[in-house]
C-alpha cells in the first residue's frame, strides 16, 4: 500500500519558488523528502510525486518509488503559500464528449458534486482570442508576417526576485504577467511590444499568488488559494483597460469541503464565454489523522464576469481514500479546444498509477485515453485543430523524471517520442501548436545546474528539431514557464539564474 500524504506547513511554505509547485497530492508525505507511492487504476485516484523546495538545487531528486521535486523558494518567505502548499501538481486534461465518472464517484457524491448545469457548448466553428487557449492567434486568414530576427530580451528591470512568467499573445505583442515578493507576494503585468520591449509602466494585478492564469480576451482570470482549513480557493477575472492595466471585475469562491483545493487550473470558454475550473480538493483520510489527506478532482464553472455557476460543481474522480489524483501546478493543464475543455491528469492508487489524458465537455463530462502509467510530474496539453499534443514527466525509478511526448488524436495514442536527455531530469514542459506541429520547452537539471531547451516536432513522423535556449556552458538555473505562438513566430518567458530570479523572454521563429 502506499504511504499517505502528511501536510507539513513548515514545508509547503517553502515550496512556492522558481522551480516549485505546492506539493504533489495525494498518498505520499510531504516533506524534503515525501514518499510518492502507488499506482493508479482507471477511474481512480492516488499519490503524485511531492516537491520539495530548496533555494540552492533546482534537480528533482528522486529515488525508486518516491519523486521529490526540488525547487526554489519565491524569494525567501511564503504568503499565503501554506494553502498552496496542499496543491498537488499533476498532468493535462484533454476534452471529449461523453459521461465518464470513475468508479464509486456517482453513489459518493451528492447536491452539487453530481449536479450538471448547462449544454454541451458545441460548434463546429473554432473561435479563438488571442492565443490564451493553445497559443496561437487564430485570424481567420493568411497572416502577413514581419522578417524579425531572433532574439533574447530582458523585459524587467525590478530589483525585486521576479517569477512565474506567463505570457498572452496580444494584437500588437504580449503581455506578460508575473510576480513577486514584496514583501508579500504580488501579480503584475506588463506590456512587451513583438520583440519584447516593454511598452509602458509595469501594473500590479492583484495582491498574493496566480498559480495558474487564463486569458479570455480583454478579461483575465487567476486562480488563488489562501490557508485554513478548509483552505479557500478563488477564481479573480480581471478587465484589462486599454492602458494595459487591469481592474478588478469580481472574486469567485471555489464551493470546496474537507482540507479545501490544492492545485487550481482555469481556461476560458469562448463558445460559452466562461471561465472551467478544474481542480484538486484534499480530505482527510483519516479525521483521527488530520493532514494525511487524499485528494480528488472536481469541475466547475466562473461566469466571464466572475461569479460561481450554482450546480456547476463536478466530481471527476472517486472519493476512494486509497487513491488520489494530481493535476499540474505549472504551465496550465486545462486548455480549450474548439467545442470542449481537454487536460491530463493523474490517478495514483495502491497499484498503479495510470496517466490520462481527458477531454471534457462545456460542462465537465469527462471521456479519458490512458497515455502512460508509472509517476508523473507536470503534463501539459495543446491542440492543433485535429488532434492534440500532450507532454509530461515520467518517473522512471532510476532518481528521475524524463520528458515524454505523444500525439493524442480520436481517442488513439501514437507513439511515446522521449526528449531531453533520459540521463537527467528532464521535465517542466510548456507546449504550443503551431500549425500542424508543436513545439515543446522544458528544462534538463543535472549537476546542481538546469538549463532551458526547445524541440519542434512533426507528430506524424516523430522528427524533432531540439534548441538549446541556455547559453553553452551556462552552470545556473534557467526555467521555462510560458511557451505562445502568435501566428508569426513563438514567445518562451523563462526564469533565468535561481537566485535572485529574473524573467527573461526567447522570440524566435
Amino acid at each position: 500500500m502506499p504511504g499517505p500524504r502528511v501536510l507539513s506547513l513548515s514545508c509547503a511554505l517553502a515550496l512556492l519558488g522558481c522551480g516549485g509547485d505546492p506539493s504533489a497530492g495525494g498518498s505520499q508525505t510531504e516533506s524534503s523528502s515525501g514518499t510518492a507511492t502507488g499506482p493508479t487504476t482507471t477511474g481512480t485516484t492516488a499519490a503524485a510525486p511531492t516537491e520539495g523546495s530548496t533555494a540552492s538545487s533546482a534537480t528533482e531528486n528522486s529515488t525508486a518509488g518516491s519523486a521529490t521535486e526540488g525547487s526554489a523558494t519565491e524569494g525567501s518567505a511564503t504568503e499565503g503559500s501554506a494553502t498552496e502548499g496542499s496543491a498537488t501538481e499533476g498532468v493535462d486534461p484533454t476534452t471529449s464528449a461523453g459521461t465518464s465518472s470513475t468508479t464509486g464517484d456517482a453513489s459518493s457524491t451528492t447536491g452539487d458534486e453530481t449536479s450538471t448545469s448547462g449544454t454541451d457548448a458545441t460548434s463546429s466553428t473554432t473561435t479563438t482570442t488571442t492565443g490564451e487557449e493553445t497559443g496561437d492567434t487564430t485570424t481567420g486568414g493568411p497572416v502577413e508576417c514581419p522578417v524579425l530576427p531572433d532574439a533574447t530580451a530582458k523585459p524587467l528591470t525590478d530589483p525585486k526576485p521576479e517569477s512565474r512568467p506567463k505570457l498572452f499573445v496580444r494584437p500588437d505583442g504580449y503581455h506578460l504577467i508575473y510576480m513577486f515578493q514584496a514583501p508579500a507576494f504580488e501579480t503584475h503585468l506588463v506590456k512587451l511590444a513583438p520583440d519584447g520591449e516593454v511598452v509602458g509602466a509595469p501594473s500590479l494585478v492583484a495582491s498574493g499568488v496566480w498559480h495558474q492564469v487564463a486569458g479570455g480576451g480583454e478579461r483575465y482570470a487567476g486562480a488563488t488559494t489562501s490557508s485554513g482549513v478548509p483552505a479557500t480557493g478563488k477564481i479573480t477575472v480581471v478587465a484589462v483597460q486599454p492602458d494595459d492595466t487591469t481592474a478588478l471585475v469580481d472574486v469567485a469562491t471555489i464551493p470546496s469541503e474537507g482540507r479545501g483545493p490544492g492545485a487550481i487550473a482555469v481556461q476560458w470558454n469562448p463558445v460559452a464565454g466562461e471561465w472551467g475550473v478544474l481542480w484538486e480538493q484534499d480530505h482527510d483520510i483519516n479525521p483521527n489523522q488530520p493532514g494525511i489527506v487524499h485528494s480528488r478532482l472536481y469541475f466547475g464553472r466562473v461566469t466571464a464576469d466572475g461569479v460561481w455557476v450554482d450546480g456547476s460543481k463536478k466530481l471527476l474522480t472517486t472519493v476512494d481514500t486509497k487513491y488520489s489524483a494530481v493535476i499540474s501546478d505549472w504551465d496550465n493543464p486545462l486548455i480549450w479546444a474548439g467545442d470542449r475543455y481537454a487536460a491530463v491528469w493523474a490517478e495514483y492508487g495502491p497499484v498503479t498509477t495510470e496517466v490520462y489524458f481527458v477531454e471534457l465537455t462545456a460542462d465537465g463530462e469527462p471521456t479519458r485515453v490512458k497515455i502512460d502509467q508509472g509517476h508523473f510530474s507536470r503534463g501539459v496539453p495543446a491542440w492543433n485543430g485535429v488532434g492534440y499534443g500532450v507532454a509530461w514527466s515520467h518517473f522512471d525509478f532510476n532518481s528521475h523524471f524524463n520528458l515524454r511526448f505523444a500525439y493524442v488524436e480520436g481517442g488513439a495514442v501514437g507513439e511515446v517520442l522521449h526528449l531531453g536527455d533520459d540521463q537527467v531530469y528532464s521535465g517542466s514542459a510548456s507546449i504550443v501548436a503551431v500549425d500542424d506541429r508543436f513545439t515543446v520547452a522544458w528544462q534538463d537539471s543535472a549537476n546542481n545546474s538546469s538549463q532551458a531547451y526547445f524541440a519542434k516536432i512533426d507528430p506524424q513522423s516523430l522528427a524533432v528539431e531540439t534548441v538549446e535556449v541556455s547559453e553553452p556552458g551556462f552552470a545556473d538555473h534557467d526555467w521555462p514557464y510560458s511557451l505562445v505562438h502568435d501566428g508569426c513566430r513563438h514567445a518562451l518567458a523563462y526564469q533565468h539564474v535561481l537566485n535572485p530570479p529574473d524573467v527573461w523572454v526567447r522570440l524566435f521563429e
